[in-house]
């Protein structure tokens, strides 16, 4: 077994996990409330793998309403070590379809009524913050295998 763990923040259109082996539920509690659902922990060919429905098993949460802090918190708590977020959108260019992925490397989070931060003490400088992961290179690298797994299912 692999020493990767890949969290899957799922969106819309990711509500099937038949593509996963060794599946259980896991119900996990956190700081900042219960996450949007309980985490589905299984395995793709031997890479361990952790399943959240950004938007709970029943579609019951907005986007507006989910609970960012408690779902990073629950795939943290589980021991992930790589978080891959799929979600439902549009694109305005032609030769992006629907079905389609696409890996980004830098977006804009224009979304202001929920909370920003983990951090809710005195304010403090901080030298740096990465808005995005730095191992890009592993994402393209094997992001092909596994969402070749992933559609064969």
């Amino acid at each position: 077994m692999s020493t990767l763990k890949i969290g899957i923040i799922g969106g819309t259109g990711l509500e099937k996990t038949n593509f996963l082996e060794n599946v259980r539920n896991v119900a996990i509690d956190t700081p900042y409330g219960p996450p949007s659902d309980e985490l589905i922990e299984g395995t793709i060919g031997n890479v361990s793998c952790v399943i959240l429905p950004r938007h709970g098993r029943k579609h019951q949460y907005s986007p507006t309403n989910v609970n960012y802090r408690a779902n990073l918190w629950a795939l943290m708590k589980s021991g992930v070590n790589i978080i891959i977020a799929c979600t439902a959108s549009g694109s305005l260019r032609e030769e992006i379809a629907p079905g389609h992925f696409v890996v980004l490397d830098s977006f804009i989070d224009r979304t202001t009524k929920r909370e920003q931060t983990f951090y809710d003490g005195k304010s403090r400088d901080i030298l740096a913050a990465w808005l995005m992961c730095l191992c890009i290179p592993f994402l393209i690298r094997n992001f092909a295998k596994l969402s070749w797994s992933l559609a064969k299912n």
